[in-house]
């Protein structure tokens, strides 16, 4: 059986601990990144208001939709309870 200088065990060493952060510091920028995406929380009154939005027919009306719903649920600061009250022409375009 050869034996490893201890040089060389360092540099394994090093290595795998450089290559384990690598992929750490990528998995947890993807999180952060993910977690950045504005989201509504799963109350009823947001299923409400994009169900609103899923009647408006095609794939792009309704995430142009959803979207303007967040927006409007950041910018009023009150949540998606806020928004889903809000009449469709209240809602900002």
């Amino acid at each position: 059986m050869k034996h490893w200088s201890c040089a060389a065990r360092d540099v394994v060493a090093v290595a795998s601990f450089a290559t384990a952060a690598a992929v750490m510091s990528t998995v947890l920028a993807a999180f952060d990144s993910v977690s950045r995406e504005p989201f509504l929380r799963d109350t009823a009154e947001a299923r409400l208001a994009v169900a609103r939005c899923d009647g408006t027919g095609e794939r792009n009306s309704r995430d142009r939709c959803v979207r303007q719903l967040i927006a409007a649920a950041k910018a009023s600061g009150a949540g998606a309870a806020r928004v889903a009250t809000l009449e469709p022409e209240q809602r900002p375009r």
